[in-house]
């Protein structure tokens, strides 16, 4: 989780190599979806007034781990 909220962080800083390639929202509120070996994972990242990061948390949903069936 932590690499995910760096890289968003790093699509953020104006004139870096990860800001160059990011599709960056409009709004003190960002939504950025970090793609990964086994899918996405999407940050939300809130800045102030000044570009900053103050915010940063992380989507997640529930997924199926596993299913079964009882048999008397």
């Amino acid at each position: 989780m932590l690499g995910a909220v760096s890289v968003a962080t790093a699509c953020l800083i104006e004139g870096s190599s990860a800001a160059e390639v990011a599709n960056i929202p409009d709004g003190p509120r960002k939504t950025l979806s970090v793609e990964h070996p086994t899918g996405e994972t999407t940050c939300v990242m809130e800045l102030d007034e000044n570009g900053t990061v103050t915010s940063a948390a992380m989507l997640r949903t529930a997924r199926k781990l596993m299913d079964g069936e009882i048999f008397s």
